[in-house]
């Protein structure tokens, strides 16, 4: 009788490569497998391989939400997510944390999902630099022009380097660096308890999981007027943690310069009197090397285009930085001229229960 009773068990559910009439969870985890150099689709033993862009796209359009991972194992998986999907129906996952977040202000009882949502015109371009930056046979350079770290070059009268490439390749993702120390980063390619699926599908209104953007907001300080960041805004925090990776430092200055002889370049420039010569305010990052050491201009190099980045995506208030090695001809060039509208996308900051 007992026997009788006993429930059948649960058989696993599987992601099915879309055909007419199969319908699909509302939430599609992708994912790459970088050991068979294949994208996946759903999670450990459910995952199946995805064919062909058109699938993809098919599974893209039956799911409400997509969900790619963050580490930089996962660009190529972000990459072709990026290629077919709309971008406000992605977000980027890390994983989960207990942590107290910085804008909170009460402890969180956790744990909670750490994700984000997917700006294409930075994630887009950054995976497709990390590709390139693994690949032989590939532009590395027009690449990293497309990103908005290239942008930044662009519009400064920075050379765009491979050195330079190179560098925002290996940085990845910026928002990692906000991440709390104690984050549980998830593998798709494991089994995910039911709880962390609920948290990525979003079903769960009661259980706020977007805190991300507390993350970012902590980042963003008061400002006075005109007159940019605090001192102690995050974004310098941000650079010190950058600057202190060797893979970063080995690559300075010849990232921003273009040469490995600056003592050379910096005695050229001053003794031009051509347009671009050291009085044109894009040539900041040169007087700046006037006024300080080398290593408070490459902090001042990474906290600027730090600062260009975030300010493009979310936060103008984020640029000009607060580094005084950006002087005033700098600022007022900033002032008169602005972001490039062709490389700034205006969104608005999604609601906790939609990031």
């Amino acid at each position: 009788m007992r026997d009788s009773m006993r429930k059948p068990p649960r058989r696993r559910p599987r992601i099915i490569i879309p055909q007419d009439g199969i319908p699909l969870s509302p939430c599609l985890l992708v994912w790459w497998n970088s050991a068979d150099s294949l994208l996946m689709a759903g999670s450990g033993h459910s995952a199946q391989p995805v064919p062909s862009r058109r699938a993809l796209q098919l599974l893209c359009e039956r799911a409400a939400v997509v969900a790619v991972l963050g580490l930089p194992d996962q660009a190529a998986a972000r990459y072709k997510v990026g290629e077919v999907c709309p971008p406000e129906k992605i977000r980027v996952v890390y994983g989960t944390t207990r942590s107290r977040f910085p804008a909170a202000g009460v402890r969180s009882l956790g744990p909670y999902l750490v994700r984000r949502r997917y700006f294409h015109e930075y994630d887009y371009p950054l995976d497709r630099l990390q590709m390139a930056a693994r690949s032989q046979n590939s532009d590395l350079i027009a690449c990293f022009q497309a990103t908005p770290q290239g942008a930044f070059h662009e519009y400064w009268g920075i050379p765009l380097t491979s050195q330079a490439a190179e560098l925002w390749a290996g940085v990845g993702d910026i928002f990692i660096g906000t991440l709390p120390s104690d984050i549980n980063y998830i593998d798709f390619s494991r089994d995910l308890p039911k709880k962390t699926l609920s948290a990525i599908e979003g079903r769960r209104p009661k259980h706020k999981l977007s805190e991300f953007e507390k993350l970012i907001q902590a980042m963003v300080p008061a400002v006075k007027g005109n007159a940019g960041p605090a001192r102690e805004c995050g974004i310098r925090s941000l650079a010190e943690k950058m600057i202190s990776r060797r893979a970063v430092r080995r690559l300075l200055p010849a990232a921003w310069s273009g040469t490995l002889d600056l003592g050379k370049e910096l005695q050229r420039r001053t003794a031009v009197t051509s347009p671009s010569s050291m009085s044109d305010p894009r040539q900041w990052i040169w007087r700046g090397l006037l006024r300080g050491t080398l290593d408070e201009v490459n902090l001042a190099y990474l906290e600027a285009c730090l600062g260009w980045v975030l300010g493009q995506l979310q936060h103008p208030e984020l640029f000009p930085p607060a580094n005084p090695l950006f002087d005033a001809p700098a600022r007022q060039y900033f002032a008169e001229t602005g972001f490039p509208s062709r490389k700034r996308k205006d969104s608005p900051p999604l609601k906790a229960d939609e990031m």
